[in-house]
Protein backbone atom coordinates (compact mmCIF):
# COMPACT_ATOMS: atom_id res chain seq x y z
CA UNK A 1 0.00 0.00 0.00
CA UNK A 2 1.45 3.33 -1.13
CA UNK A 3 1.61 6.53 0.97
CA UNK A 4 2.63 10.04 -0.12
CA UNK A 5 3.90 12.25 2.72
CA UNK A 6 3.68 15.92 1.64
CA UNK A 7 5.57 18.51 3.70
CA UNK A 8 7.89 21.39 2.88
CA UNK A 9 9.96 20.58 5.98
CA UNK A 10 12.51 17.96 4.91
CA UNK A 11 13.09 16.44 8.35
CA UNK A 12 9.38 16.04 9.04
CA UNK A 13 8.49 14.41 5.71
CA UNK A 14 11.49 12.07 5.78
CA UNK A 15 10.75 11.11 9.39
CA UNK A 16 7.14 10.15 8.57
CA UNK A 17 8.04 8.40 5.31
CA UNK A 18 10.82 6.41 7.00
CA UNK A 19 8.49 5.42 9.84
CA UNK A 20 5.86 3.99 7.50
CA UNK A 21 8.46 2.22 5.36
CA UNK A 22 9.62 0.46 8.53
CA UNK A 23 6.00 -0.57 9.18
CA UNK A 24 5.76 -2.31 5.81
CA UNK A 25 4.16 0.46 3.76
CA UNK A 26 5.66 2.02 0.62
CA UNK A 27 6.03 5.67 1.63
CA UNK A 28 7.39 8.50 -0.51
CA UNK A 29 8.44 11.90 0.88
CA UNK A 30 7.33 14.84 -1.32
CA UNK A 31 8.29 18.50 -1.06
CA UNK A 32 5.00 20.33 -1.43
CA UNK A 33 2.13 20.76 -3.86
CA UNK A 34 4.02 20.70 -7.17
CA UNK A 35 5.69 17.34 -6.57
CA UNK A 36 2.45 15.50 -5.76
CA UNK A 37 0.61 17.21 -8.63
CA UNK A 38 3.32 16.06 -11.08
CA UNK A 39 3.02 12.46 -9.92
CA UNK A 40 -0.80 12.50 -10.07
CA UNK A 41 -0.73 14.04 -13.55
CA UNK A 42 1.42 11.08 -14.65
CA UNK A 43 -1.07 8.63 -13.18
CA UNK A 44 1.20 7.69 -10.29
CA UNK A 45 -1.31 7.75 -7.44
CA UNK A 46 -1.01 6.55 -3.83
CA UNK A 47 -3.62 4.96 -1.61
CA UNK A 48 -3.10 7.50 1.17
CA UNK A 49 -1.87 11.11 1.28
CA UNK A 50 -0.62 12.60 4.55
CA UNK A 51 -0.20 16.32 3.99
CA UNK A 52 0.84 19.18 6.20
CA UNK A 53 -1.49 22.18 6.25
CA UNK A 54 1.24 24.74 5.55
CA UNK A 55 3.23 24.20 2.36
CA UNK A 56 4.33 27.66 1.29
CA UNK A 57 2.40 29.24 -1.59
CA UNK A 58 0.03 26.29 -1.80
CA UNK A 59 -1.47 24.72 1.29
CA UNK A 60 -2.97 21.44 2.41
CA UNK A 61 -6.38 22.43 1.04
CA UNK A 62 -4.88 22.72 -2.45
CA UNK A 63 -3.42 19.23 -2.10
CA UNK A 64 -6.76 17.91 -0.82
CA UNK A 65 -8.56 19.42 -3.82
CA UNK A 66 -6.35 17.73 -6.44
CA UNK A 67 -6.57 14.47 -4.48
CA UNK A 68 -10.40 14.55 -4.40
CA UNK A 69 -10.54 15.57 -8.08
CA UNK A 70 -8.31 12.65 -9.09
CA UNK A 71 -10.39 10.15 -11.08
CA UNK A 72 -7.96 7.23 -11.39
CA UNK A 73 -8.71 5.74 -7.96
CA UNK A 74 -9.99 6.64 -4.51
CA UNK A 75 -7.28 8.31 -2.41
CA UNK A 76 -7.60 8.72 1.36
CA UNK A 77 -6.42 12.06 2.74
CA UNK A 78 -5.14 12.84 6.25
CA UNK A 79 -4.48 16.50 7.12
CA UNK A 80 -1.68 17.43 9.53
CA UNK A 81 -2.56 20.69 11.22
CA UNK A 82 -1.14 22.76 14.05
CA UNK A 83 -2.68 22.36 17.49
CA UNK A 84 -5.26 25.08 17.98
CA UNK A 85 -6.23 25.17 14.27
CA UNK A 86 -9.12 22.78 14.61
CA UNK A 87 -11.20 24.95 12.25
CA UNK A 88 -8.82 23.91 9.47
CA UNK A 89 -9.35 20.26 10.35
CA UNK A 90 -13.14 20.71 10.29
CA UNK A 91 -12.93 22.43 6.90
CA UNK A 92 -10.74 19.61 5.57
CA UNK A 93 -13.27 16.99 6.71
CA UNK A 94 -16.08 18.90 5.00
CA UNK A 95 -14.01 18.92 1.80
CA UNK A 96 -13.69 15.15 1.90
CA UNK A 97 -10.63 14.39 4.03
CA UNK A 98 -10.70 11.00 5.72
CA UNK A 99 -9.21 12.26 8.98
CA UNK A 100 -6.80 14.76 10.54
CA UNK A 101 -4.06 14.78 13.16
CA UNK A 102 -2.56 17.69 15.12
CA UNK A 103 1.06 18.58 15.70
CA UNK A 104 3.23 17.43 17.28
CA UNK A 105 2.41 14.22 15.43
CA UNK A 106 1.85 11.17 17.60
CA UNK A 107 3.25 8.37 15.40
CA UNK A 108 1.27 5.62 17.14
CA UNK A 109 -1.98 7.54 16.66
CA UNK A 110 -1.17 8.21 13.01
CA UNK A 111 -0.34 4.52 12.44
CA UNK A 112 -3.75 3.53 13.83
CA UNK A 113 -5.45 5.87 11.36
CA UNK A 114 -3.42 4.49 8.45
CA UNK A 115 -4.08 0.88 9.51
CA UNK A 116 -7.81 1.64 9.65
CA UNK A 117 -7.65 2.95 6.09
CA UNK A 118 -5.78 -0.17 5.00
CA UNK A 119 -8.47 -2.37 6.52
CA UNK A 120 -11.19 -0.31 4.82
CA UNK A 121 -9.44 -0.62 1.43
CA UNK A 122 -9.02 -4.38 1.89
CA UNK A 123 -12.71 -4.76 2.76
CA UNK A 124 -13.72 -2.82 -0.36
CA UNK A 125 -11.40 -4.94 -2.48
CA UNK A 126 -12.91 -8.11 -1.04
CA UNK A 127 -16.41 -6.74 -1.65
CA UNK A 128 -15.59 -5.88 -5.28
CA UNK A 129 -14.07 -9.31 -5.83
CA UNK A 130 -17.18 -10.87 -4.35
CA UNK A 131 -19.40 -8.83 -6.68
CA UNK A 132 -17.36 -9.94 -9.70
CA UNK A 133 -17.48 -13.52 -8.52
CA UNK A 134 -21.23 -13.21 -7.99
CA UNK A 135 -21.77 -11.82 -11.50
CA UNK A 136 -19.74 -14.69 -12.94
CA UNK A 137 -21.64 -17.31 -10.96
CA UNK A 138 -25.03 -15.87 -11.86
CA UNK A 139 -24.05 -15.95 -15.53
CA UNK A 140 -23.01 -19.57 -15.09
CA UNK A 141 -25.92 -21.43 -13.58
CA UNK A 142 -26.68 -19.89 -10.21
CA UNK A 143 -29.51 -17.41 -9.64
CA UNK A 144 -31.33 -15.44 -12.35
CA UNK A 145 -32.49 -12.09 -11.01
CA UNK A 146 -34.44 -9.61 -13.11
CA UNK A 147 -37.14 -8.50 -10.66
CA UNK A 148 -36.47 -6.22 -7.68
CA UNK A 149 -37.43 -8.97 -5.24
CA UNK A 150 -34.92 -11.38 -6.83
CA UNK A 151 -32.21 -8.72 -6.82
CA UNK A 152 -32.88 -8.34 -3.10
CA UNK A 153 -32.45 -12.10 -2.73
CA UNK A 154 -29.11 -11.90 -4.55
CA UNK A 155 -28.04 -9.21 -2.09
CA UNK A 156 -29.00 -11.46 0.83
CA UNK A 157 -27.12 -14.36 -0.76
CA UNK A 158 -24.04 -12.18 -1.04
CA UNK A 159 -24.30 -11.05 2.60
CA UNK A 160 -24.88 -14.60 3.82
CA UNK A 161 -21.80 -15.79 1.92
CA UNK A 162 -19.64 -13.38 3.91
CA UNK A 163 -20.50 -15.16 7.18
CA UNK A 164 -20.61 -18.69 8.58
CA UNK A 165 -23.95 -18.26 10.32
CA UNK A 166 -26.84 -20.68 9.69
CA UNK A 167 -29.29 -19.66 6.96
CA UNK A 168 -32.99 -20.51 6.68
CA UNK A 169 -34.46 -20.36 3.15
CA UNK A 170 -38.24 -20.48 2.79
CA UNK A 171 -40.56 -20.56 -0.19
CA UNK A 172 -42.83 -22.77 -2.26
CA UNK A 173 -41.62 -25.93 -3.97
CA UNK A 174 -39.64 -25.15 -7.11
CA UNK A 175 -38.75 -21.51 -6.37
CA UNK A 176 -35.02 -22.21 -6.25
CA UNK A 177 -34.17 -22.76 -2.58
CA UNK A 178 -31.34 -25.19 -3.31
CA UNK A 179 -30.06 -22.94 -6.08
CA UNK A 180 -29.79 -20.11 -3.53
CA UNK A 181 -28.06 -22.41 -1.05
CA UNK A 182 -25.49 -23.47 -3.66
CA UNK A 183 -24.87 -19.82 -4.53
CA UNK A 184 -24.15 -19.00 -0.88
CA UNK A 185 -21.71 -21.91 -0.69
CA UNK A 186 -19.93 -21.07 -3.95
CA UNK A 187 -19.51 -17.43 -2.94
CA UNK A 188 -18.23 -18.26 0.53
CA UNK A 189 -14.74 -19.11 1.72
CA UNK A 190 -15.96 -22.73 1.94
CA UNK A 191 -16.42 -23.01 -1.83
CA UNK A 192 -13.55 -25.47 -2.28
CA UNK A 193 -15.01 -27.81 0.35
CA UNK A 194 -18.05 -30.09 -0.06
CA UNK A 195 -21.63 -28.95 -0.51
CA UNK A 196 -23.74 -31.84 0.80
CA UNK A 197 -27.51 -31.76 0.22
CA UNK A 198 -29.94 -33.87 2.24
CA UNK A 199 -33.65 -34.10 1.43
CA UNK A 200 -35.22 -34.62 4.83
CA UNK A 201 -38.56 -35.70 3.35
CA UNK A 202 -36.94 -38.48 1.30
CA UNK A 203 -35.18 -40.18 4.24
CA UNK A 204 -36.86 -43.14 5.97
CA UNK A 205 -37.50 -42.14 9.59
CA UNK A 206 -35.54 -45.07 10.96
CA UNK A 207 -32.44 -44.07 8.97
CA UNK A 208 -32.48 -40.28 9.37
CA UNK A 209 -30.16 -40.22 12.38
CA UNK A 210 -27.64 -42.61 10.82
CA UNK A 211 -27.69 -40.66 7.58
CA UNK A 212 -26.92 -37.38 9.33
CA UNK A 213 -24.56 -38.46 12.11
CA UNK A 214 -23.12 -41.75 10.87
CA UNK A 215 -22.85 -45.07 12.68
CA UNK A 216 -20.35 -47.52 14.08
CA UNK A 217 -20.15 -51.10 12.96
CA UNK A 218 -22.92 -53.19 14.55
CA UNK A 219 -24.86 -50.14 15.72
CA UNK A 220 -28.03 -51.57 14.20
CA UNK A 221 -29.15 -54.54 12.12
CA UNK A 222 -27.37 -54.46 8.78
CA UNK A 223 -24.64 -52.10 9.96
CA UNK A 224 -21.56 -54.07 8.90
CA UNK A 225 -19.02 -51.23 8.85
CA UNK A 226 -18.35 -47.76 10.21
CA UNK A 227 -20.18 -45.08 8.28
CA UNK A 228 -19.63 -41.33 8.20
CA UNK A 229 -22.72 -39.15 8.35
CA UNK A 230 -23.55 -36.06 6.31
CA UNK A 231 -22.44 -33.71 9.09
CA UNK A 232 -18.98 -35.28 8.94
CA UNK A 233 -18.83 -35.40 5.15
CA UNK A 234 -19.69 -31.70 4.95
CA UNK A 235 -17.15 -30.62 7.58
CA UNK A 236 -15.24 -27.63 6.27
CA UNK A 237 -18.04 -27.03 3.79
CA UNK A 238 -21.82 -26.66 3.80
CA UNK A 239 -24.64 -29.02 4.76
CA UNK A 240 -27.94 -28.19 3.06
CA UNK A 241 -30.91 -29.61 4.96
CA UNK A 242 -33.75 -29.41 2.47
CA UNK A 243 -37.33 -29.69 3.73
CA UNK A 244 -36.15 -29.31 7.32
CA UNK A 245 -39.81 -29.07 8.35
CA UNK A 246 -40.14 -32.80 7.60
CA UNK A 247 -37.39 -33.74 10.06
CA UNK A 248 -38.54 -35.88 13.03
CA UNK A 249 -38.69 -33.86 16.26
CA UNK A 250 -36.32 -36.20 18.14
CA UNK A 251 -33.69 -35.76 15.44
CA UNK A 252 -34.20 -31.99 15.51
CA UNK A 253 -32.81 -31.89 19.06
CA UNK A 254 -29.61 -33.63 17.92
CA UNK A 255 -29.23 -31.22 15.01
CA UNK A 256 -29.58 -28.36 17.49
CA UNK A 257 -26.85 -29.82 19.69
CA UNK A 258 -24.53 -30.31 16.70
CA UNK A 259 -24.97 -26.65 15.73
CA UNK A 260 -24.45 -25.42 19.29
CA UNK A 261 -21.42 -27.56 20.20
CA UNK A 262 -19.79 -28.18 16.82
CA UNK A 263 -19.63 -31.88 17.75
CA UNK A 264 -21.50 -35.04 16.76
CA UNK A 265 -21.47 -38.67 17.84
CA UNK A 266 -22.04 -41.61 15.53
CA UNK A 267 -24.80 -44.06 16.43
CA UNK A 268 -23.28 -46.77 18.59
CA UNK A 269 -20.20 -44.67 19.31
CA UNK A 270 -19.00 -43.09 22.55
CA UNK A 271 -16.55 -40.55 21.15
CA UNK A 272 -17.61 -37.07 20.08
CA UNK A 273 -16.27 -35.86 16.75
CA UNK A 274 -15.51 -32.17 16.18
CA UNK A 275 -16.99 -30.76 12.98
CA UNK A 276 -16.83 -27.44 11.14
CA UNK A 277 -20.05 -27.57 9.15
CA UNK A 278 -22.03 -24.55 7.95
CA UNK A 279 -25.78 -25.25 8.01
CA UNK A 280 -28.25 -23.98 5.42
CA UNK A 281 -31.81 -25.23 5.88
CA UNK A 282 -34.86 -24.86 3.67
CA UNK A 283 -38.57 -25.53 3.92
CA UNK A 284 -41.75 -24.98 1.93
CA UNK A 285 -43.81 -25.13 5.10
CA UNK A 286 -44.97 -22.28 7.32
CA UNK A 287 -42.34 -22.98 9.94
CA UNK A 288 -43.87 -20.64 12.53
CA UNK A 289 -47.15 -22.55 12.26
CA UNK A 290 -45.28 -25.85 12.59
CA UNK A 291 -43.83 -24.56 15.87
CA UNK A 292 -47.34 -23.70 17.14
CA UNK A 293 -48.45 -27.25 16.25
CA UNK A 294 -45.43 -28.72 18.10
CA UNK A 295 -44.04 -30.19 14.89
CA UNK A 296 -40.87 -28.12 14.96
CA UNK A 297 -38.60 -27.14 17.85
CA UNK A 298 -38.66 -23.44 18.58
CA UNK A 299 -35.06 -23.43 19.83
CA UNK A 300 -33.83 -25.03 16.58
CA UNK A 301 -35.81 -22.47 14.61
CA UNK A 302 -34.02 -19.61 16.38
CA UNK A 303 -30.67 -21.28 15.73
CA UNK A 304 -31.39 -21.66 12.02
CA UNK A 305 -33.10 -18.32 11.53
CA UNK A 306 -29.98 -16.17 11.91
CA UNK A 307 -30.19 -15.17 8.25
CA UNK A 308 -33.61 -15.58 6.61
CA UNK A 309 -34.08 -15.65 2.85
CA UNK A 310 -37.67 -15.88 1.65
CA UNK A 311 -38.03 -16.55 -2.06
CA UNK A 312 -41.37 -15.38 -3.50
CA UNK A 313 -43.28 -17.60 -5.95
CA UNK A 314 -42.63 -17.03 -9.65
CA UNK A 315 -46.13 -15.62 -10.21
CA UNK A 316 -45.22 -12.70 -7.91
CA UNK A 317 -42.09 -11.80 -9.89
CA UNK A 318 -43.16 -11.90 -13.56
CA UNK A 319 -39.99 -10.07 -14.67
CA UNK A 320 -38.08 -13.27 -13.85
CA UNK A 321 -40.29 -15.51 -16.01
CA UNK A 322 -38.89 -14.38 -19.37
CA UNK A 323 -35.33 -14.17 -18.02
CA UNK A 324 -35.55 -17.71 -16.66
CA UNK A 325 -37.13 -19.09 -19.82
CA UNK A 326 -34.39 -17.56 -21.97
CA UNK A 327 -31.78 -18.92 -19.60
CA UNK A 328 -33.24 -22.45 -19.77
CA UNK A 329 -33.49 -22.30 -23.57
CA UNK A 330 -29.95 -21.02 -23.97
CA UNK A 331 -28.62 -23.65 -21.59
CA UNK A 332 -30.40 -26.69 -23.04
CA UNK A 333 -31.45 -25.64 -26.58
CA UNK A 334 -28.85 -23.02 -27.50
CA UNK A 335 -28.95 -23.86 -31.23
CA UNK A 336 -32.64 -22.89 -31.34
CA UNK A 337 -32.47 -19.84 -29.05
CA UNK A 338 -32.89 -17.27 -31.82
CA UNK A 339 -35.82 -19.14 -33.39
CA UNK A 340 -38.19 -18.47 -30.47
CA UNK A 341 -40.71 -15.72 -31.22
CA UNK A 342 -42.16 -13.17 -28.84
CA UNK A 343 -45.50 -14.97 -28.92
CA UNK A 344 -44.01 -17.85 -26.96
CA UNK A 345 -42.60 -15.52 -24.28
CA UNK A 346 -45.82 -13.53 -24.05
CA UNK A 347 -47.75 -16.77 -23.54
CA UNK A 348 -45.54 -17.60 -20.57
CA UNK A 349 -46.68 -14.46 -18.75
CA UNK A 350 -50.29 -15.66 -18.82
CA UNK A 351 -49.62 -18.83 -16.82
CA UNK A 352 -49.69 -19.02 -13.01
CA UNK A 353 -46.65 -21.32 -12.60
CA UNK A 354 -47.83 -23.06 -9.44
CA UNK A 355 -44.75 -25.28 -9.77
CA UNK A 356 -42.56 -22.18 -10.10
CA UNK A 357 -39.17 -22.36 -11.86
CA UNK A 358 -39.25 -26.17 -11.93
CA UNK A 359 -42.55 -26.14 -13.82
CA UNK A 360 -41.22 -23.48 -16.19
CA UNK A 361 -38.16 -25.59 -17.00
CA UNK A 362 -40.28 -28.63 -17.80
CA UNK A 363 -42.58 -26.47 -19.92
CA UNK A 364 -39.62 -25.25 -21.97
CA UNK A 365 -38.38 -28.82 -22.42
CA UNK A 366 -41.78 -30.04 -23.65
CA UNK A 367 -42.05 -27.11 -26.03
CA UNK A 368 -38.82 -28.00 -27.79
CA UNK A 369 -38.91 -31.80 -27.54
CA UNK A 370 -42.51 -32.57 -28.52
CA UNK A 371 -43.61 -30.95 -31.85
CA UNK A 372 -47.33 -31.66 -31.36
CA UNK A 373 -47.19 -30.50 -27.79
CA UNK A 374 -45.50 -27.32 -28.99
CA UNK A 375 -48.58 -26.24 -30.94
CA UNK A 376 -50.93 -27.18 -28.10
CA UNK A 377 -48.93 -25.22 -25.57
CA UNK A 378 -48.83 -22.20 -27.87
CA UNK A 379 -52.60 -22.38 -28.25
CA UNK A 380 -53.02 -22.60 -24.50
CA UNK A 381 -51.02 -19.38 -24.22
CA UNK A 382 -53.64 -17.56 -26.39
CA UNK A 383 -51.43 -15.82 -28.93
CA UNK A 384 -52.77 -12.52 -30.19
CA UNK A 385 -54.46 -12.41 -33.60
CA UNK A 386 -51.55 -10.41 -35.00
CA UNK A 387 -49.03 -12.99 -33.72
CA UNK A 388 -51.02 -15.80 -35.38
CA UNK A 389 -51.18 -13.81 -38.64
CA UNK A 390 -47.47 -13.04 -38.54
CA UNK A 391 -46.62 -16.71 -38.11
CA UNK A 392 -48.93 -17.68 -40.97
CA UNK A 393 -47.47 -15.02 -43.30
CA UNK A 394 -43.99 -16.36 -42.61
CA UNK A 395 -45.07 -19.91 -43.42
CA UNK A 396 -46.75 -18.87 -46.68
CA UNK A 397 -43.75 -16.79 -47.75
CA UNK A 398 -41.51 -19.78 -47.08
CA UNK A 399 -43.87 -22.03 -49.05
CA UNK A 400 -43.84 -19.71 -52.09
CA UNK A 401 -40.10 -19.22 -51.97
CA UNK A 402 -40.54 -15.52 -51.20
CA UNK A 403 -42.84 -14.82 -54.18
CA UNK A 404 -45.05 -11.97 -52.96
CA UNK A 405 -47.62 -12.29 -55.78
CA UNK A 406 -48.20 -16.00 -55.08
CA UNK A 407 -48.27 -15.42 -51.33
CA UNK A 408 -50.77 -12.55 -51.69
CA UNK A 409 -52.99 -14.79 -53.82
CA UNK A 410 -52.94 -17.57 -51.19
CA UNK A 411 -53.58 -15.12 -48.37
CA UNK A 412 -56.33 -13.32 -50.27
CA UNK A 413 -54.84 -9.86 -49.78
CA UNK A 414 -53.53 -7.18 -52.14
CA UNK A 415 -49.83 -7.38 -53.02
CA UNK A 416 -49.19 -3.91 -51.52
CA UNK A 417 -50.89 -4.87 -48.24
CA UNK A 418 -48.71 -7.96 -47.96
CA UNK A 419 -45.56 -5.98 -48.83
CA UNK A 420 -46.29 -3.58 -45.98
CA UNK A 421 -46.83 -6.45 -43.52
CA UNK A 422 -43.57 -8.08 -44.63
CA UNK A 423 -41.78 -4.79 -44.13
CA UNK A 424 -43.21 -4.55 -40.60
CA UNK A 425 -41.99 -8.10 -39.93
CA UNK A 426 -38.49 -7.13 -41.10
Amino acid sequence: MKIFVVDDEKNQRELLAGYFNEKGYKALALNGFNEIKTLLDKGNAPDIVISDMRLGEKDGFDVLKIVKDYTGKEIYFIMVTAYGSIENAVKAMKMGAYDYITKPVNLDELLIKVNNIKESINLKDDFNKLNKKLDNIIENDIFIAESNSSKHIVDLIKRAAETNYPVLITGETGVGKEVAAQAIHKLSNRSKSPFIAVNSAALPKELVEAELFGSERGAYTGSTSRRRGKFEEASGGTLFLDEIGEMPVDVQSKILRAIETGKIARIGGNNEIAIDTRIIAATNRNIEKEIENNNFREDLYYRLNVIRIEIPPLRERPEDIIALAKYFIKKEFSDRFNSVNEGFYNALLKKEWRGNARELLNYVRRYFILPVEQLKEAEKGFLSLKEVEDQYIRRVMKFTGGNINKAASILGVHRNTLSKRIKDLK
